[in-house]
């Protein structure tokens, strides 16, 4: 509608009607990202690592027990949506808690050297959609590998 009255707008409505309603949506969906938007962040805490994902309903921050799990699922796509196979990533960390957190992400047609297996990370209340999960994974496995040369 809002190209609709560009192009003719005698029949449409007048034009800062439309130019309201699009300011409005645009307001709604910026709010609407931060609101459901979370911040993951891995800091070194004097050698010991700690993870921490902040957002408008979840605040945690605990220390990251040795080892992870990680694995792909490479699944196919239907050639009416393009064809090839769609890779859902998962990783798991434990705390020295006691708590398993989990990160996701989808993307990608193949599994990036990750390890593949079937089945995906459910949802759940420390599951997390993450837009750099590879990155995470790249930054757990240093930390694992120069504990391991340190022992």
């Amino acid at each position: 509608m809002v190209i609709l009255g560009a192009v003719m707008p005698g029949q449409v409505g007048r034009w800062w009607m439309w130019l309201l309603v699009l300011v409005g949506i645009a307001a709604w969906v910026w709010r609407a990202m931060g609101e459901g938007s979370i911040v993951i962040q891995l800091l070194d805490d004097g050698g010991a690592l700690r993870l921490s994902v902040k957002g408008q309903s979840v605040e945690i921050d605990e220390e990251v027990a040795p080892g992870y799990e990680h694995w792909c699922e490479l699944q196919r796509v239907p050639v009416g949506m393009g064809g090839g196979h769609m890779a859902h990533f998962s990783l798991q960390v434990r705390t020295k808690g006691g708590r398993t957190l989990g990160f996701r992400q989808m993307g990608g047609n193949d599994a990036a050297g990750w390890p593949t297996r079937k089945g995906r990370l459910p949802d759940g209340p420390d599951v997390f959609t993450t837009v750099n999960i590879l990155g995470l994974q790249h930054v757990l496995a240093e930390r694992q590998a120069a504990a391991a040369a340190g022992s």
